[in-house]
């Protein structure tokens, strides 16, 4: 069922705390006008701090794939995901171990002609692959990037049972993220997952808007 806002629309996925986030543009003979991102009506969906840090990719190539990344505590970070030119693929995996959906994922198309987003929780990583050429991705965090804690999950992991829609090639994805550990290795290293899921995802809009506008007075 879909969470109706203003200037948006919410629809909540397979994971907790995961929303498809679709904002309604105003249309007229010039083109149209929309809001890409509000503090006060995201509440609704988890993303209740302020934003940090604003990052944009590009990709030249189709099948370009990204990820799979997340950050790991204290530095963990509720993100926002929107395709602004072509489309992706974009894929979540849930590594909180406290979760009802540990270690299952879920992907969506996100099309720049949809103005569609995801809204992704704190322990949930994050990853695309390019359905176009000349994709741009644009990211919304709640943290700054913190490299120390900056970490990631194979996305090629047979585990991790993602069907990735086109041909994988190493060369249209970063040395790092090649490299990066299966999820088994995960577990092992984390002694279990992040334990992070009691994010109060019941807590009342009107409670998460007041502490909003507490933290920024």
């Amino acid at each position: 069922m879909a969470t109706s806002m203003t200037r948006f629309t919410a629809r909540p996925l397979a994971l907790p705390g995961v929303y498809e986030v679709t904002a309604c543009p105003r249309t007229d003979a010039r083109g149209f006008f929309e809001r890409v991102f509000c503090a006060e009506e995201l509440l609704a969906v988890g993303f209740t701090a302020p934003i940090a840090q604003v990052n944009l990719s590009r990709n030249e190539h189709v099948g370009t794939i990204r990820g799979l990344h997340f950050q790991k505590p204290p530095y963990t970070e509720v993100k926002m995901v929107r395709c602004s030119l072509g489309r992706i693929f974009d894929v979540a995996v849930d590594l909180r171990s406290d979760s009802p959906t540990f270690l299952q994922h879920i992907a969506v198309e996100l099309d720049a002609e949809r103005h569609n987003a995801l809204v992704l929780p704190k322990g949930v990583a994050h990853g695309f692959q390019s359905l176009s050429a000349q994709s741009e991705v644009v990211y919304f965090l709640s943290r700054p990037y913190a490299p120390h804690y900056d970490a990631g999950i194979n996305a090629l992991d047979r585990d991790l049972k993602i069907e990735w829609p086109l041909a994988v090639h190493d060369e249209l994805r970063s040395a790092r993220d090649v490299s990066l550990p299966s999820v088994a290795a995960f577990i092992t290293q984390t002694g279990g997952g992040m334990t992070i899921f009691k994010n109060k995802l019941d807590t009342p809009a009107e409670v998460l808007t007041q502490a909003y506008w507490e933290r920024l007075a």
